[in-house]
């Protein structure tokens, strides 16, 4: 298991440098719209604790391609009232997402997201257009391919 060194406040937000992942946790593979790119495997999930029904745990896990294990980074237990997602459309507002409040929006190489889904119970989801909404990113970027909403890549050039 890996050492993680990492900024975590406030408690539900995770950074850290994509210079400090080791090449275990990034492959090399095509985006889904044809262009090649360095890749980042990862899942955040969110379960109600069984130890203690009224909190919630939120993990985020790398895939490792190493050793082919998925490895815990993060975790944060809150409480609260959640929706149930199974029942109904109107459950949060979650990515893939790239949020920029800069104005004007930074000059970034493709970003890329492929094969987004949504896990309910033991059900995976495709993140498709009946499932999600898409809101187009800054009119200064580009959308250079989109399979609605699953697999997508936005910027400003292309390339590593």
């Amino acid at each position: 298991m890996p050492t993680w060194t990492s900024s975590t406040s406030p408690s539900f937000v995770y950074q850290k440098a994509l210079g400090q992942l080791n090449g275990c946790y990034i492959t090399f593979i095509n985006d889904g719209g044809g262009h090649n790119h360095n890749f980042i495997r990862y899942q955040n999930n969110t379960l109600k604790l069984i130890a203690n029904p009224s909190m919630w745990g939120n993990a985020v896990y790398l895939r490792n391609f190493c050793n082919g294990t998925w490895d815990l980074i993060y975790s944060h237990d809150y409480g609260g009232t959640q929706a149930n997602c199974s029942a109904g459309t109107s459950c949060g507002w979650w990515g893939p997402i790239i949020e920029t409040f800069n104005d004007p929006h930074p000059t970034i190489k493709e970003l890329a997201f492929k094969d987004a889904r949504l896990i309910i119970g033991a059900t995976s989801y495709l993140l498709t257009g009946a499932r999600t909404n898409w809101t187009a990113p800054p009119s200064q970027w580009t959308v250079f391919h989109r399979t609605a909403n699953y697999t997508w890549g936005v910027g400003t050039s292309t390339g590593n």
